[in-house]
């Protein structure tokens, strides 16, 4: 999940999920991983809602149906 100014990423395949948050304003070359970090928590759970929210859109949707943009 990526935005202007953040880039999130949520390993699925892995049991925990292993994450990822970067700053990317600050860190574009994505060298320092905020995951851990409590100060970006929030950020991270507020990321992470808007990847599932989307994970769950394409897992739902069908090429019949006209795509829904759950944002």
């Amino acid at each position: 999940m990526r935005t202007t100014d953040w880039k999130y990423i949520g390993y699925v395949g892995r049991n925990p999920v292993y994450e990822q948050l970067f700053q990317l304003a600050e860190d574009p070359h994505e060298l320092n991983d905020l995951a851990r970090s409590p100060a970006h928590r929030s950020r991270l759970d507020t990321l992470r809602e808007r990847w599932r929210t989307w994970h769950d859109a394409v897992a739902a949707w069908r090429p019949e149906t006209d795509w829904k943009d759950p944002a």
